[in-house]
């Protein structure tokens, strides 16, 4: 399994995965379509969670502005990181 990285945009955040346990999301989150911006990272989670989640994963947000789709799109990622 590889890290994730992504750069940050005029509408997305940058976030990086990492699968020593490090997982960070910095900046605005209003993609036109949220749900597609977002499922890479969705099923980088579920994979790593399945596969090779460190002992211990520090998840950081920095999160300065996000839109409604946004908002249930983060309320899916909280989901699966408390299932984990």
């Amino acid at each position: 399994m590889e890290n994730l990285n992504l750069k940050a945009t005029k509408y997305t955040p940058e976030i990086n995965l990492d699968t020593n346990g490090t997982i960070s999301l910095v900046g605005k989150s209003y993609p036109e379509n949220t749900f597609e911006f977002y499922k890479p990272v969705m099923e980088w989670l579920e994979e790593y969670f399945e596969e090779a989640a460190a002992e211990i994963t520090v998840v950081s947000m920095e999160i300065i502005y996000f839109n409604s789709s946004s908002s249930k799109l983060f309320f899916d990622f909280f989901d699966l990181l408390e299932e984990n």
